[in-house]
């Protein structure tokens, strides 16, 4: 019962493989074309987006090719104004230099003049001022002697003698009067003039500053420095003046007193007959030289009123040209403004228009491009759909046909697999997911050979079919459960089973690259090297524990030094002898003895598993030998 009960399972295993494969092959077929159909239309829309962006680039190129010739145009034009204006403003700007260096020259040469009209008139006073005092000294000294003189000789004219002295004395304030109030008249005329000269450098910057606000600090500087440089002069002059004098006062002083003595003894000889002609002469010469003082201090005040009102009149014509020059300037600068931004304005509606009419061509131009991709797009998605359409009704047709043509048998094993899928949607605890759990937690905690045969086999079906089962076979620490309770396994049938339902779960989740780690440790080295030298007489074991041994080590260094000892590679080439040498007897007695179709069906099977086998053992081998 027991062997055609499996016989059955296995019939009914083989047919659901089979099913499993064609539904898997039919899935890869539909998955390759959705693929192929899924790439051509990624090439197709890669082309189109290829030729897109060859069109946008050129129709780019060909807006920065005319952009960048607008702009050179535009350039050319602005440099062409700009050079235009700068060789106006450099022309204007040197007539404006012209007319102040003119009028700087002109100034400074009045200045000089005023200055030497001011030193000569300083000298000319002194020397007048000198020439008085020697002569009123010299007078003084006369009426002197000759008072005393006639004070001896008539006592009884002292009275006549004192009016006449009186007289002269009445005289001499007043000449002395005379000249004190023509110093002072003298000294605020001077006054008046470096008054009215500041006035005319004063009002010769204001209209500076108003014309020529640009230089103002330096033109203000200039006259500053200038100014400063008359003041010292004349303090300098002046102070020179003034030791001049002191020194010559001194000299004069000796001199004078030396002169007096002389002039004393002279006089005394000779002079005293000639004092009357020589107060008449002196009379003549004071009347005369204070006419001539008189006239030239007119004639001085009217020729420095003659130069003010000069240089009043030629600094007001000199504004008023520089005013109608400057609202010339500032016309012409209006009317130019007024040309550019109009050519400006003409130049930016020129640009707005012809960027208005590329971006309308390349509005054309995309919504075309775009119509015949979203056509073409819609026209695949038609064609797609017609075709999934044609596919599906293939294969509801196909199977249509397989099911009427199904035997009696498969009918039944289709009928429980439904029922069987029905009961599992109807029960939770049917479902992949939570039978893995319970078998994961029977292998953990029960020791029951049934139980744990029971969870072994459905976590081979569940390991086989999900790789969240893997994951979660790994994680719970199986591996290591499951080599301990290899370790405990003997020769006996269930074992044997056991054994087999073992490795191919551990087979299930090596075929995963990243839980090959998991599953390939030290521990598993050992038990594979222990199965293979116990199970190579059975067949499923060996092969399943050999393959499990080449997966263990073919990428890893660690596990293959373990593996490449002296002892194992002894062991492993005892193992591959053994085996061949069993091969080529199992080939002899297959031709010599002759058997039922099912014998020979499972002795050719056996064989084919140990030919299997012992070819990745050989890969053992050369790895190892390596």
């Amino acid at each position: 019962d027991y062997s055609l009960t499996r016989r059955d399972i296995i019939i009914v295993q083989a047919k659901f493989r089979q099913r499993l494969a064609i539904s898997v092959s039919k899935n890869r077929l539909r998955s390759i074309i959705s693929i192929q159909n899924t790439t051509r239309r990624w090439l197709a829309i890669r082309k189109v987006g290829s030729m897109r962006s060859e069109r946008e680039r050129v129709l780019r190129l060909e807006a920065l090719q005319r952009e960048e010739s607008a702009t050179r145009v535009q350039a050319w034009f602005r440099g062409h104004v700009a050079r235009h204006q700068l060789a106006l403003l450099d022309a204007y700007a040197t007539s404006i230099q012209c007319m102040y260096r003119a009028y700087v020259s002109r100034l400074d040469y009045q200045m000089e003049m005023i200055d030497v009209i001011l030193v000569q008139s300083a000298i000319r006073g002194w020397s007048a001022r000198f020439q008085y005092s020697i002569r009123l000294e010299s007078v003084l000294q006369i009426q002197k002697f000759f008072r005393v003189c006639q004070a001896k000789r008539e006592m009884n004219q002292l009275r006549r003698l004192r009016d006449i002295e009186n007289s002269k004395q009445h005289a001499a304030t007043m000449i002395q009067k005379t000249w004190r109030c023509y110093t002072v008249h003298v000294d605020y005329m001077l006054l008046i003039i470096s008054v009215i000269q500041i006035q005319t450098l004063i009002r010769g910057h204001q209209a500076t500053m108003k014309s020529r606000t640009c230089k103002k600090n330096i033109v203000m500087l200039q006259s500053l420095g200038r100014r400063f440089l008359v003041q010292k002069s004349l303090r300098h002059l002046d102070a020179c003046a003034t030791i001049i004098q002191s020194r010559v006062r001194a000299f004069l002083g000796i001199s004078r007193f030396q002169f007096v003595i002389a002039a004393t003894v002279s006089i005394q000889s000779l002079c005293r007959g000639l004092l009357a002609r020589v107060d008449l002469d002196l009379q003549r010469f004071a009347a005369g030289e204070i006419q001539r003082i008189w006239r030239g201090y007119r004639e001085n005040v009217d020729y420095l009123i003659q130069i003010i009102a000069v240089i009043t009149i030629q600094s007001a014509l000199r504004s008023a040209l520089a005013k109608n020059r400057l609202k010339v300037l500032r016309q012409q600068r209006f009317l130019e403004t007024i040309e550019l931004r109009f050519y400006e304005k003409k130049a930016k509606v020129i640009q707005q228009c012809y960027g208005a009419y590329l971006r309308m061509k390349f509005a054309a131009n995309a919504a075309s491009i775009v119509q015949a991709a979203a056509r073409g797009f819609l026209c695949r998605q038609r064609i797609g759909c017609m075709i999934e359409g044609i596919i599906l009704l293939q294969a509801v047709w196909r199977g249509r046909l397989i099911r009427r043509r199904r035997t009696k048998k498969a009918r039944v094993i289709a009928k429980r697999v439904a029922m069987a899928n029905s009961k599992a949607l109807e029960n939770p605890n049917m479902r992949l997911g939570v039978r893995t759990t319970s078998a994961l937690l029977i292998l953990q905690n029960s020791s029951r050979l049934v139980e744990i045969m029971n969870a072994v086999s459905t976590l081979e079906v569940s390991t086989r079919l999900s790789r969240n089962c893997c994951i979660a076979f790994t994680e719970c620490e199986a591996p290591e459960i499951i080599y301990s309770l290899v370790r405990t396994c003997n020769r006996s049938l269930p074992h044997v089973e056991l054994l087999h339902y073992t490795l191919l779960t551990l087979t299930n989740v090596a075929r995963h690259n990243e839980l090959r780690w998991r599953v390939s440790t030290e521990e598993s080295v050992e038990v594979y090297m222990d199965l293979v030298q116990m199970f190579r007489d059975k067949d499923s074991v060996f092969c399943l524990a050999v393959a499990l041994l080449y997966k263990a080590i073919v990428k890893n260094r660690e596990l293959k030094e373990i593996c490449s000892s002296s002892e194992n590679i002894k062991r492993l080439k005892g193992i591959h002898s053994l085996c061949v040498r069993k091969l080529s007897v199992s080939n002899t007695s297959r031709v010599t003895r002759s058997a039922s179709a099912g014998t020979k069906q499972k002795m050719e099977i056996g064989v084919m598993d140990r030919k299997k086998g012992v070819h990745i053992l050989q890969k053992i081998l050369r790895i190892l030998e390596e």
